[in-house]
């Protein structure tokens, strides 16, 4: 899980997944968009997009797994 504004400079932790699929969503599509665009010129082949982002899967009530807050947040 990548925000977009960090992609550019963290390609290199998907370097394994290079030859794999990758799955690109957001919130509602905007960074997604970007998200392809950059990882198309990067040379990424097997990209797949979350029809209806991330509104169209929590609409759809599947499940949405989010990370705990850091502990140091926890007061």
């Amino acid at each position: 899980n990548i925000p977009v504004q960090e992609l550019e400079a963290r390609l290199a932790e998907l370097a394994a997944a290079r030859s794999g699929e990758i799955v690109v969503y957001c919130r509602t599509g905007r960074r997604a968009a970007i998200a392809l665009a950059l990882l198309q010129a990067r040379g990424f082949e097997h990209l797949l997009y979350l029809e209806g982002d991330m509104q169209g899967w929590s609409a759809g009530g599947h499940r949405v797994e989010t990370a705990a807050p850091p502990p140091e947040t926890l007061h």
